[in-house]
């Protein structure tokens, strides 16, 4: 439901201009990862992840620090998300 009406900024254009995510890793991922994207802050900029690592996202929400969390650390890393929801 990325286009309906919500009172908080969303989507790849607010990822990239109001908390720094990279265009080019952004527009490689299946647009419906991006579209819903809601956070509200950039964990991936705290510093460099490197192939071979182990990544783990805390609270990853629907996912979209944690595909490209996946695609930096590689076939040869992990990345894991954990997420608890209540009603």
């Amino acid at each position: 439901m990325p286009d309906s009406d919500f009172h908080f900024h969303r989507g790849p254009a607010y990822a990239a201009e109001f908390l720094g995510y990279d265009v080019g890793e952004l527009s490689a991922l299946p647009p419906d990862c991006t579209a819903s994207f809601a956070g509200v802050g950039n964990p991936l900029a705290i510093g460099p992840s490197q192939a071979g690592e182990t990544i783990l996202d805390i609270g990853c929400g629907a996912g979209m620090d944690l595909l490209l969390a996946a695609k930096r650390a590689g076939p040869g890393g992990h990345a894991i998300g954990v997420d608890m929801t209540m009603s």
